[in-house]
C-alpha cells in the first residue's frame, strides 16, 4: 500500500493521473471480483458484458488520448505568452516657486516607486529626472524642505514643464 501512495505522490500531469486512476479502478474491480459476490453467467451474456466494457474504456482511452494532446498543445503551443509594454527613459523636469514667487532652492524631490535617488533644486527653483518607465506614467513626486509643508503630486513622464508652489509651516 506505501508503494501505492509513493507512486502517487509523483504523478505530475493530468494524463497521468488519469492512467493512475484507471489502472487503481481495474486493481479494484479484480478484487471485486475474486470475492464472487456476483452469480455466474452463462458465456453468452459475460461474453457481451465483457465486449461492452471493452468498447467504452477503448472510446473512454482514446478521448483522454486526445485531450491529454489538445492541452499540451494549448498550454504549450497555442496561448502567446503577455508583452509587457516597453519602458523608455523619459524625463520629468520643472520649477519650484515659494508663496513670493521666488524660486525655491535647496527642494529635496523623489519619485516613489521609479527613481531610488532624490535630487535637490538648483538656485533658480529648477530640478529634473531621467526616468525609464513605462512610456507617459503617471508617478507619485514628493517635494520637501525644513519651513515648509511636503508637497505631494503626481506628475506625467515626459512633461518639460512642471510648476507648483510649496506652502510654509504655520
Amino acid at each position: 500500500m506505501n508503494k501505492v501512495f509513493e507512486i502517487a505522490a509523483n504523478i505530475s500531469t493530468p494524463l497521468m493521473l488519469a492512467g493512475f486512476i484507471a489502472a487503481a479502478f481495474f486493481l479494484i474491480i479484480r478484487q471485486i471480483l475474486k470475492m464472487k459476490l456476483f452469480p455466474k453467467l452463462n458465456r453468452l451474456l459475460a461474453a457481451a458484458i465483457i465486449k461492452l466494457i471493452i468498447e467504452r474504456l477503448f472510446i473512454l482511452a482514446l478521448v483522454a488520448m486526445i485531450l491529454g494532446f489538445v492541452g499540451f498543445v494549448l498550454t504549450v503551443v497555442a496561448i502567446p505568452l503577455p508583452l509587457t509594454p516597453p519602458q523608455v527613459v523619459q524625463t520629468l523636469s520643472g520649477v519650484i516657486w515659494d508663496e513670493d514667487h521666488k524660486p525655491l532652492a535647496g527642494v529635496e524631490v523623489s519619485l516613489r516607486d521609479v527613481s531610488e535617488k532624490p535630487t535637490f533644486t538648483d538656485s533658480h527653483g529648477r530640478f529634473a529626472f531621467q526616468v525609464q518607465a513605462l512610456k507617459q506614467q503617471q508617478i507619485r513626486l514628493i517635494a520637501r524642505k525644513d519651513g515648509y509643508r511636503t508637497h505631494f503630486d503626481d506628475p506625467t513622464l515626459g512633461i518639460s514643464s512642471f510648476e507648483f508652489t510649496m506652502r510654509r509651516e504655520k
